[in-house]
């Protein structure tokens, strides 16, 4: 059998994704990390050495087979998710917004993350085990079209060892349900930053450091690929919110200025002042956790409940149009009059409609 030869300028002209087919093709599989460009090149070129032999007349391809060392998975070097299925992995499955991530196991409980392309994506509600040829037996269509589409995005989404094709302030990318944006290219400490928002509410940020690796403030852990650190920022922030929702209880409001709210915690006697339309959300309140961390703290939850509160007593006490008509005019508040001003009977709309 014999295969088109590829030089290293060709390969670097391509995009990656056409890099790993031709590298499909001919049964390779780089060592180290998979995100990386290079590493399929330099695999592809260095497979083509071993296979051809110069001959009078031309090149021709040796047919050899060769048992491939074994190489154990780490986190930094993962399997792909056939080569963890050739292996006799498991795989389970951990549904985040409307994606789904795959993670294999082997004996050991060892855990294998895959390359953020070749992660099989499709949505589900459950969480289980089961062995590949279920997966793809049990998978839509959508599914085997996924990792196809996760290989188009632009180089800066993946791990690599320095930054390129960085995209631009104000860029939107999708990852699942959630939106990023990206608020900051270049700097002393990170190399790109996108705020994330879910169903347009700022949760927080991913940030790209100068060795392409992802962080966001809610955790010291670093991530190969901003899908990752997307879903472990989105699970954080989830957890995080339900705990300060019940620490919220602890939380007094004490005075109201205009948008100005001064609370206090019952725990420990502290009084913060809380500014809940603040343009910026590390000035929504004078705690540590929303000063320096830009998070919707426990202190912005109790506001949030205390206004609840207050416009549902506010519609429960206000008089129904129809009461106020009852009510003698000299009587009626100019709130009471603009409200009437404004109401239209049911029976004369009808009529309008006639």
């Amino acid at each position: 059998m014999t295969h088109q030869l590829y030089t290293a300028q060709y390969l670097q002209e391509l995009k990656l994704d056409e890099i790993k087919k031709i590298a499909r093709q001919l049964g390779v599989t780089p060592e180290g990390d998979k995100r990386s460009k290079d590493n399929w090149i330099k695999a592809i070129t260095e497979y083509q050495s071993a296979k051809t032999e110069k001959l009078s007349g031309g090149i021709r391809q040796i047919e050899k087979v060769t048992d491939a060392p074994k190489v154990m998975p780490t986190k930094e070097n993962p399997f792909t998710v056939e080569e963890a299925a050739a292996q006799g992995y498991t795989f389970s499955y951990a549904s985040v917004g409307n994606f789904l991530t795959i993670k294999g196991y082997n004996d050991q409980s060892m855990v294998i993350v895959n390359d953020g392309y070749d992660d099989l994506r499709f949505p589900v509600e459950r969480i289980e085990l089961m062995t590949y040829g279920e997966v793809v037996a049990a998978k839509p269509q959508q599914a085997a079209d996924e990792p196809e589409a996760q290989e188009q995005t632009d180089d800066y989404l993946f791990h690599d060892e320095q930054p390129n094709n960085l995209p631009k302030v104000g860029d939107s990318y999708f990852i699942g349900e959630f939106l990023l944006r990206c608020s900051q290219v270049g700097g002393d400490d990170y190399a790109v930053i996108w705020d994330v928002y879910d169903e347009n509410n700022a949760i927080s940020q991913i940030r790209m450091d100068w060795t392409c690796y992802w962080t966001h403030p809610l955790s010291q852990a670093k991530f190969c690929t901003p899908q990752q650190a997307t879903i472990d920022l989105a699970e954080t922030y989830r957890q995080q919110c339900a705990m300060r929702s019940e620490r919220a209880q602890a939380i007094e409001v004490l005075e109201q200025h205009g948008d100005e709210f001064v609370v206090r915690n019952c725990e420990n006697g502290h009084h913060y002042v809380v500014r809940p339309n603040h343009a910026e959300s590390s000035e929504r309140c004078e705690c540590p956790d929303c000063h320096y961390r830009s998070v919707r703290c426990k202190h912005q939850i109790a506001v949030e409940i205390f206004l609840k509160q207050r416009l549902e007593q506010i519609i429960a006490t206000t008089p129904s149009p129809e009461e106020l008509l009852d009510k003698p005019f000299d009587e009626l508040t100019r709130e009471e009059w603009e409200l009437l001003r404004q109401y239209q009977p049911a029976e004369s709309m009808e009529l309008v409609a006639a």
